[in-house]
């Protein structure tokens, strides 16, 4: 936890991923060595239970998990809060963090990689200005100065070619 600590800001709330197995010694030790920071602790299957949003979601801190259910943790966190990830596979994991909505990966040592949430909350939304109108056509304006298309064609044109006017040209001629 001690990378993590310069990418925290002061008074944020944590919630740190942990798996069933872990004991409540190893929780008090984590809990201690975030000092300034309110830090919770849930287990991923119940991460949907709860309305609170977090400012920091960390993923892997007591191991490497079988899976990041993105979307759930989004869901969780704050507008431009941080996900960090330890243990995690360096390999894929920026893409997949990437595809998955977060922005600004950055890998902060050889196990611990965070990236920021987006600038606004997971499912927000706002409305669209429609667009100015590009073509604008003044009924007013004098059309007759606009080709027929009957007159674009004429008969030699529309006619067919006799058989022995056409000719295929090939390289040995």
């Amino acid at each position: 936890m001690e990378a993590l600590k310069p990418h925290i800001v002061p008074n944020s709330t944590i919630l740190v991923i942990r798996p069933p197995e872990v004991t409540t010694d190893k929780l008090q030790h984590a809990r201690s060595s975030m000092e300034g920071v309110s830090v919770s602790f849930e287990l991923l299957e119940r991460l949907g239970a709860s309305d609170t949003l977090y400012g920091v979601v960390v993923v892997g801190f007591f191991g490497a998990g079988n899976g990041i259910d993105y979307e759930l943790i989004q869901k969780s966190m704050k507008a431009s809060g941080v996900i960090a990830i330890f243990n995690g596979d360096n390999s894929s994991l920026s893409l997949d963090l990437l595809i998955n909505g977060f922005s600004d990966s950055q890998q902060i040592s050889e196990n611990l990689t965070i990236a920021k949430s987006p600038a606004c909350a997971f499912g927000a939304s706002s409305s669209i200005k429609s667009a100015p109108k590009v073509w604008k056509l003044d009924t007013e304006d004098d059309l007759d100065d606009l080709i027929d298309p009957d007159d674009l064609l004429t008969e030699e044109d529309k006619s067919c070619s006799q058989q022995n006017n056409l000719h295929v040209w090939t390289k040995e001629r």
